[in-house]
């Protein structure tokens, strides 16, 4: 759960919008997105891992319930 909280915080720091004056005449402002790919790729590692550790818990659950069935 930290795994995906923690990708979502670095997804979150990757893509920051930024509010410039006008470029064109009878508009308030200008938004331009940036995006970071240091911050992407860390997000996106971390949900990497965030899957593994939800696979690896399943697998341990699946073969502790197959073993305290077989053993009684």
């Amino acid at each position: 759960m930290l795994a995906l909280i923690g990708s979502w915080f670095l997804l979150r720091s990757g893509v920051q919008v930024d509010t410039w004056p006008a470029f064109l005449t009878g508009a308030d402002s200008t938004s331009i997105t940036r995006y970071s790919g240091p911050w992407i790729t860390a997000a996106a590692a971390a949900l990497l891992v965030a899957g593994l550790l939800l696979l690896l818990g399943t697998v341990d659950l699946v073969r502790y319930r197959r073993s305290v069935r077989l053993s009684v």
